[in-house]
């Protein structure tokens, strides 16, 4: 990608019957990373701290050198995870567009790629450390990502981990939550009277985690536990966000399930029980960002924020910008599945539109169309291939190939 991406979750300021929050997530901060002395060669660090702290578990995050750029800057190298000085930038120019948000989402991977156990938990406090400085009075939500997991996507039941992450995070997980969190990674809080958030742990339904060759029923009984949230939050008349850090569906870059089968299946029938008082889903993992109602708590509008990496390294001056905002790029509401049908009904009819999206979306990655409509409208890998099938089985049609051919 051509430029580094926060995603934000804010509420139109102007309106008084609207708040503020923001969602980021995937910072993937590197604490040993140093930007300006290390070229392609090195993969982003010296290359004696690879050997050190090589983890056969990790060997896809070790590529050849040719897919990393070798110019690079005070605020990183494409390629890279992000330095002290692109993460200390991030989140000051978070509090310099909203000095006093409701909230924050921070839906999973502080940490960055194939660091050591020891770097790792670093990097995870020190992000916490970041948050807590220039945002001393706005709570913080985090999630697990697999890769503040160690070695990734490694976390059971009754992780000592746990403790490593509830040490960080303290400040902002309420104390009656910390028996649920150091069982399973997860944890909710009431933000407001009406509005309970809901963090879970998803890296434990991961088709990548350790015991996805026999899976259980109930991964440390979060679905129940879950469960007993939204009844509770039914009960009480309140709205809730709900927060993880895989999302159930597929993986764009790889067209693979991104949750084992039986726990997608599971999830999606505890959102349509709730579907009346759930208002919002917040997810990571594919690097992506969120406006909302102060009464109903719906997402209003999405505000997408860019930096330019390699003009903040030319220029020493890191300036983030606003790339687009939902509601204004496709014309509909993006709290709404009709709506969202109807926009993505319009990327597949218009080329215009589609490569306005596939430009916001990733910037130089080029997949066929057919593809990014039929991951954008299914849920699981069996209904994408139906649709791929479809898709093909259409245009063979519209170019006079029979199948036979």
């Amino acid at each position: 990608m051509d430029r580094c991406i926060l995603l934000l979750l804010l509420l139109y300021l102007i309106n008084p019957s609207f708040s503020v929050f923001f969602h980021i997530s995937d910072i993937h901060f590197d604490p040993i990373e140093n930007p300006t002395v290390y070229n392609s060669t090195t993969r982003c660090r010296n290359p004696l701290y690879y050997n050190e702290h090589y983890n056969p578990h990790d060997t896809e995050l070790y590529p050849p050198t040719e897919y990393y750029y070798e110019v690079g800057g005070k605020y990183g190298r494409y390629g890279c995870d992000a330095p002290c000085s692109l993460v200390a930038s991030t989140i000051l120019s978070m509090s310099e567009l909203v000095a006093d948000p409701d909230f924050i989402i921070m839906s999973g991977d502080s940490a960055s790629h194939a660091l050591s156990f020891t770097d790792q938990n670093y990097s995870i406090v020190e992000l916490s450390n970041y948050f807590q400085k220039f945002f001393p009075t706005t709570s913080v939500y985090f999630t697990i990502g697999n890769n503040d997991a160690w070695p990734d996507y490694t976390i059971q039941c009754d992780d000592p981990q746990y403790g490593l992450f509830l040490d960080a995070w303290a400040r902002w997980i309420p104390s009656n939550q910390n028996s649920t969190f150091l069982k399973m990674g997860a944890y909710s809080v009431n933000q407001t009277s009406s509005l309970h958030i809901i963090s879970i742990n998803t890296i434990l339904y991961s088709t990548h985690h350790p015991n996805a060759s026999y899976p259980v029923k109930d991964p440390c009984g979060q679905f129940q536990w879950l469960s007993d949230q939204l009844s509770s939050a039914l009960e009480g008349n309140q709205k809730v966000y709900i927060t993880g850090h895989i999302l159930p569906g597929l993986d764009s870059a790889f067209f693979q399930p991104l949750w084992l089968q039986q726990y997608g299946a599971t999830f999606i029938n505890l959102l349509i029980q709730y579907e009346p008082i759930i208002a919002g889903l917040f997810f990571g993992h594919l690097h992506r960002l969120v406006y909302t109602d102060q009464y109903s708590y719906q997402v209003t509008d999405i505000e997408v924020y860019y930096l330019d990496l390699y003009t903040a390294n030319l220029n020493q001056n890191p300036t983030w910008l606003k790339e687009y905002t939902f509601t204004e790029a496709y014309g509909g509401s993006p709290n709404n599945t009709y709506s969202l049908m109807n926009i993505i009904t319009a990327l597949e009819n218009s080329t215009v539109l589609f490569d306005m999206w596939l430009e916001y979306h990733t910037s130089m990655y080029l997949t066929p169309k057919e593809i990014y409509v039929c991951l954008l409208s299914t849920p699981n890998l069996s209904s994408f291939q139906q649709c791929i099938e479809s898709k093909q089985y259409t245009k063979k049609r519209q170019w006079g190939i029979s199948d036979n051919d």
